[in-house]
């Protein structure tokens, strides 16, 4: 499954958009599409929403579109959730010091490839292979399937949940086995 991509811009760059818009397809990404908004939904539902479903905030930075209080609110919110943004510098007018300052550095580009190979690359639900297991990002969430004995793993983290695997027995002595998975975690 491929990233779905948000695309923030102003209204009067429409035809900006619609480039954007057709490189995107073209490279087999899919968008959400501002226009089938249901209609009487208030922007503000449909932008939470977006920010649920999408995977990447692209946004499309020209001089309007960084007016626009709309557009930077757009920015903040997928940002503040913790969901990737990528700043598109579409007016070569621009400099990179317009831009909001978290999103300045190598989080912008002003090439239409090296967008599109950053959207890829965001490609959040595909499971990825890791030393001695998978991943997999869900949201702000990342899932770790890792193989090999509780007692080696480090949980220092204290973001870190570990789940361990069960049958249907359970044995109330399976606490006090270290040779069984909940024995190994409470010893």
């Amino acid at each position: 499954m491929t990233s779905q991509v948000f695309i923030s811009y102003s209204h009067e760059d429409a035809a900006l958009y619609t480039s954007l818009c057709l490189a995107l397809d073209g490279s087999g990404i899919s968008r959400r599409d501002v226009s089938r908004l249901a209609l009487g939904q208030p922007l503000a539902e449909g932008l939470r929403t977006a920010i649920d479903e999408c995977d990447v905030c692209v946004f499309l930075a020209t001089a309007r579109s960084l007016q626009s209080q709309w557009c930077l609110a757009e920015l903040g919110a997928f940002w503040g959730a913790g969901k990737k943004v990528l700043v598109y510098l579409a007016d070569p007018a621009i400099d990179e010091s317009a831009i909001p300052p978290q999103f300045r550095g190598n989080l912008w580009t002003a090439n239409a490839r090296d967008l599109v190979q950053g959207i890829r690359e965001t490609d959040t639900r595909r499971v990825h292979g890791i030393p001695n297991g998978y991943c997999v990002n869900l949201g702000r969430m990342t899932i770790r399937v890792i193989f090999g004995q509780i007692q080696e793993f480090d949980y220092a983290d204290e973001a870190c949940m570990v789940a361990l695997p069960a049958n249907e027995f359970f044995d109330d002595d399976c606490i006090n086995d270290s040779c069984s998975a909940l024995g190994a975690f409470m010893q």
